[in-house]
């Protein structure tokens, strides 16, 4: 997945998004949550899987 950060209504955003095995697309948008390396946000993101 590819990612983008970015403020939208006075928020920072992290986007990530990609596409799907079956040729759909997924964006993932969050804010408010830490998702540096060893955090509980970057274990949530890691977590997600397709198939």
């Amino acid at each position: 997945m590819a990612g983008r950060t970015y403020k939208n209504v006075g928020m920072w955003w992290t986007e990530y998004y990609g596409e799907m095995p079956t040729g759909g697309w997924l964006a993932i948008k969050i804010s408010g949550v830490d998702i540096d390396p060893g955090t509980e946000g970057d274990t949530v993101l890691n977590s997600i899987t397709f198939g």
